[in-house]
């Protein structure tokens, strides 16, 4: 009984050696997300991951500066989209090279992983798309990552990163990377003038 179980086992491993070999060369990426328009607004992914990794590099410049690339980055890097139809075109489910061990959760675990939203800025970013939850991962991780104090906030259906930008008068943005907005204005302060948030959209608009 011990020679058929080491051939088991022996064979098992080979080809689970197999596919995370094969999950060097396969893209969790698919390129065709930069010919799909998606989301409201509508919206493309513009910028390619190894693009936008090279951009989100902190160089010396303002928190404020910073804030505004990386939530406009991720912003341009990733595909507001999240459908089932096509959750395997883009990788929504996760393929077996990419993790077998997220894979076999959906046969497992539905809810959870059938249609999966990594907590790895840079596995959610290669894969590029997302809602605005999976947006906010990203820019957390990177804000946090380059010295900057972050936080997840989940708004009444929305999702947006809080981040410190000036440690010395305690200033807070808020990052909404789905949208590619940021306001340089706290929570507390937007509750206390709802009208900030009108003035900072109609900014927006008209930049663009």
């Amino acid at each position: 009984m011990i020679k058929p179980i080491t051939y088991i086992s022996a064979s098992i491993g080979i080809i689970l050696l197999l596919i995370n070999i094969a999950g060097f060369f396969l893209p969790l990426r698919n390129p065709k997300i930069t010919q799909v328009t998606a989301g409201f607004p509508q919206h493309r992914a513009i910028v390619t991951y190894q693009e936008a990794r090279d951009i989100l590099v902190r160089s010396p410049q303002s928190a404020d500066e910073y804030i505004n690339r990386v939530t406009n980055t991720v912003n341009q890097a990733m595909l507001h989209y999240w459908d089932a139809e096509k959750a395997n075109t883009y990788h929504i489910r996760v393929p077996i090279y990419e993790n077998y061990l997220i894979w076999a959760g959906k046969f497992i675990a539905p809810s959870i992983y059938k249609m999966y939203e990594y907590c790895d800025a840079e596995k959610a970013l290669e894969r590029g798309i997302g809602l605005c939850s999976q947006h906010a991962i990203i820019t957390t991780e990177i804000f946090r990552k380059n010295g900057l104090d972050a936080h997840i906030v989940g708004l009444n259906g929305h999702v947006v990163t809080t981040v410190r930008a000036d440690t010395i008068n305690d200033s807070w943005h808020i990052s909404d990377a789905d949208n590619g907005v940021v306001i340089p204005h706290s929570l507390e302060e937007i509750e206390r003038n709802k009208e900030v948030i009108e003035w900072e959209r109609t900014n927006k608009e008209n930049e663009r």
